[in-house]
């Protein structure tokens, strides 16, 4: 029995649904899409970052050649051990292995390295083929197939391209999923899943949840385009008054969030509150005028406060509202 090339459509991710796998995707993902910093929409002609795990020297060379006006690194190496190290610290588009590379490569060990890099697709490249065993691990978690030959590097690169064009496709998507498209900061989804993750691993972090004061006023009198730039130069002050590893996200409309990591003292957090205000002390151009504005903030520990996402906002923001009454 021969089997032919092959590259299924489904999704990247196809997996039997877990608690570990979800937390692993969802981390990868906010790794990935780095969103502590303000986001530019993605590039349509981002370059792919591949993983090949094979242990002939001259099919590496071979693949790198082929591959290269695709890639923006291909990384190579000779074991499955190795392979898990790399996807500890990285992430990859594309993962290309050796079905005997791994000397005995079997549907768990797929599994594992399916696991470890959700979002990836993964490619089986083989010079001696077991039909029952290709058959199998194509029904569970590659992505396709493909004998070594001649034109199984011309047939790899072209399905690379598609791979390539997909993963572009998605990078779209996700920024539009997890980025507010007026500010570039990270969106309300992004700052959940987020804290999420810090606290499933039990990770200390502290909110500090801002709302403009009268920004309706400036939407009324000077009109919604207005509004819109002073939301865009209020997220430039936050980014400016936080550390480049705090996260600032819009949570929507004129509320904002930044998120602090680590335990944070009462001093500490009283400076941030002082930093956020005084980001907001200068008067913002508005209309062609000079206008004021304040911002009133409340603010949660985790654990300290709360232990649950809902917890921490509802407290934060009844903070806020308290703070907002009083005129502060």
């Amino acid at each position: 029995m021969i089997i032919a090339p092959y590259i299924c459509d489904r999704r990247i991710n196809h997996l039997p649904s877990s608690d570990d796998y979800r937390r692993k995707k969802k981390k990868n993902l906010l790794v990935s899409l780095d969103l502590c910093s303000r986001s530019v929409p993605p590039t349509p002609e981002r370059s792919l970052n591949v993983l090949l795990i094979e242990d002939d020297p001259t099919d590496i060379l071979l693949i790198r050649e082929h591959l290269s006006p695709l890639c923006n690194s291909l990384k190579a190496v000779h074991s499955f051990s190795s392979a898990l190290d790399f996807l500890d610290k990285e992430c990859v588009d594309v993962i290309i292995t050796d079905i005997h590379a791994l000397d005995t490569i079997s549907i768990p060990l797929l599994r594992s390295l399916a696991e470890e890099a959700p979002e990836s697709a993964i490619l089986l490249f083989s010079g001696s083929e077991d039909p029952e065993l290709v058959t199998g691990l194509l029904r569970t978690y590659a992505h396709g197939y493909l004998p070594k030959s001649y034109d199984a590097y011309r047939i790899l690169y072209q399905k690379i391209l598609v791979l390539k064009e997909r993963k572009n496709k998605e990078d779209n998507l996700r920024h539009l999923a997890y980025f507010d498209q007026l500010t570039g900061l990270a969106n309300r989804t992004a700052l959940l899943d987020h804290m999420s993750i810090l606290i499933e691993s039990e990770s200390p972090f502290s909110i500090f949840f801002c709302d403009l004061n009268k920004f309706k006023a400036v939407n009324d009198e000077w009109g919604h385009d207005a509004g819109d730039d002073l939301l865009f130069e209020v997220a430039d002050r936050l980014c400016a008054a936080v550390r480049s590893e705090d996260f600032v996200c819009r949570y929507g409309g004129d509320e904002f969030i930044v998120l602090v990591s680590g335990i944070v003292s009462d001093d500490y957090a009283l400076s941030v509150r002082e930093r956020i205000h005084s980001s907001m002390s200068c008067p913002f151009n508005v209309g062609g005028e000079e206008h004021c504005m304040s911002v009133s903030i409340g603010s949660a520990s985790y654990p300290a406060q709360a232990t649950t996402v809902d917890a921490l906002l509802r407290k934060s923001d009844f903070e806020m509202y308290k703070k907002k009454g009083s005129g502060h």
